[in-house]
């Protein structure tokens, strides 16, 4: 029996909003934006951690692997996306045990280079870090962490692991189609070919991984989240754009059995 675990990214929630809580608090937005609930129907076991939204890869990594280790013996296949790949990697490289009960690693939007986005951030907010406490500068390194410098070192000293089955796939959403949110970051980055408006497609690609290809969506729509239309009404399809969870289940098709 196979459990199936989706890794959020930077800013995201799992299945609870305070995970340290003797009882459970969920979030008022699904990060996955219903895939665990779809994946369940279909009869297969989900989960769905909270790390630390805004630390470094090291401490939401470390709490990735106290999560993992706590499930069941049996196989674990994980999806994350943006970041969360990046934790996904620290675990597998850094707990062997775990790795060993891991079949495969997919990762959607995944800066495996790094991004730009955060590259013009980090610079932005470097001097400011002299006046956090170190306590309080704990809390927000990840974006210290997606940089192409960072990113660099990190996959320098973190190897993929054999027997793990390591996929990619990249968004790349039409210009017109984009949030305006990411229409900003992918201007403030400069970033220039493929992208979704966050990471480009070559970063979202790493070595000797297994590329899955692309989904025409931007990095919110690759866990679900569609563009506002314009007016003010709201309809279902605004949060559920065609294909999204039709595009989870042909990625679960291709997961090696």
């Amino acid at each position: 029996m196979a459990t199936i675990v989706l890794v959020h990214g930077i800013l995201g929630v799992g299945a609870e909003l305070f995970p340290d809580l003797p009882w459970p608090v969920k979030p008022a937005i699904d990060y996955f934006n219903g895939v665990a609930a779809h994946l369940r129907k279909a009869g297969h076991t989900v989960e769905a951690p909270t790390i630390p939204p805004l630390q470094s890869i090291e401490d939401r990594g470390e709490k990735l692997a106290q999560y993992l280790s706590t499930l069941p013996q049996d196989r674990i296949d994980i999806i994350a996306h943006s970041m969360g790949g990046l934790d996904a990697r620290y675990v597998l490289h850094n707990y062997p045990k775990i790795a060993a009960r891991v079949k495969s690693l997919t990762t959607i939007g995944t800066p495996h280079h790094g991004s730009a986005v955060a590259d013009i951030v980090h610079s932005a907010t470097r001097n400011f870090d002299d006046l956090l406490p170190p306590v309080l500068l704990k809390q927000f390194g990840a974006i210290a962490d997606l940089t192409t410098a960072k990113a660099q070192a990190f996959n320098a000293k973190t190897p993929d692991v054999k027997g793990v089955h390591y996929m990619n796939i990249a968004g790349v959403a039409p210009a017109n189609s984009q949030l305006i949110l990411l229409k900003l970051a992918s201007r403030i980055g400069g970033l220039r070919g493929a992208n979704d408006g966050v990471v480009l497609s070559s970063s979202a690609q790493f070595q000797e991984h297994t590329y899955l290809g692309e989904w025409p969506v931007d990095h919110f729509g690759e866990i679900g989240w569609a563009k506002w239309r314009p007016g003010f009404g709201i309809q279902a399809s605004d949060f559920y754009p065609d294909n999204h969870l039709q595009r989870y289940d042909e990625l679960l098709a291709k997961i090696p059995a």
